[in-house]
């Protein structure tokens, strides 16, 4: 106990209440807003190269847990684009506008075949009219779905390569 009574210790725990009253802010932490405009293009990047790796792995014809897969993905990168909107403006915004369309699309055809799933259980558990309108909707969502799929994957691709926007506020 005597270490608790020394001067030595004394004069640490004045130091330390000091800091905490007034912090010697100083290079980056005096800046936070300028720190934060460095830092959040990078840590945006994870998720936009997360995203481009699985639009990129999507080929022509995608499974139906690969979309769902690249829709995550697209969440991830909007929501931290939404974070840093308000730091990084415009460019943040921009990028957290592409990744919800992507994101809303890639649900519309999750969506398709939730209800195609739906539509073929119902169809032949129920009366044979019940079987006959699934059948017909079956025929008519099926092909658009699929070339639904197939331009989304090569429009993406096309578009894939790109880096995301610039983060520099303007």
């Amino acid at each position: 106990m005597t270490i608790l009574d020394s001067d030595r210790y004394l004069a640490l725990l004045s130091d330390l209440t000091a800091a905490a009253n007034d912090p010697p802010l100083g290079g980056p932490a005096a800046e936070p807003e300028a720190t934060a405009r460095l830092i959040l293009p990078r840590l945006l990047a994870r998720p936009a190269r997360r995203l481009r790796r699985g639009v990129r792995g999507l080929g022509d014809d995608p499974a139906d847990e690969s979309l769902h897969e690249v829709r995550k993905r697209a969440k991830d990168l909007r929501y931290a684009a939404e974070a840093a909107v308000p730091v990084l403006g415009t460019p943040a915004r921009k990028l957290a506008a592409a990744a919800q369309e992507l994101q809303e699309v890639l649900g519309g055809l999750h969506d398709a075949v939730v209800a195609d799933a739906w539509l073929r259980r119902g169809g032949t558990s129920g009366a044979p009219s019940q079987a006959l309108v699934a059948g017909q909707l079956i025929e008519r969502e099926t092909p658009a779905a699929g070339r639904m799929s197939r331009g989304l994957a090569r429009g993406v691709a096309e578009d894939g390569h790109k880096a995301p926007p610039s983060m520099d506020r303007g």
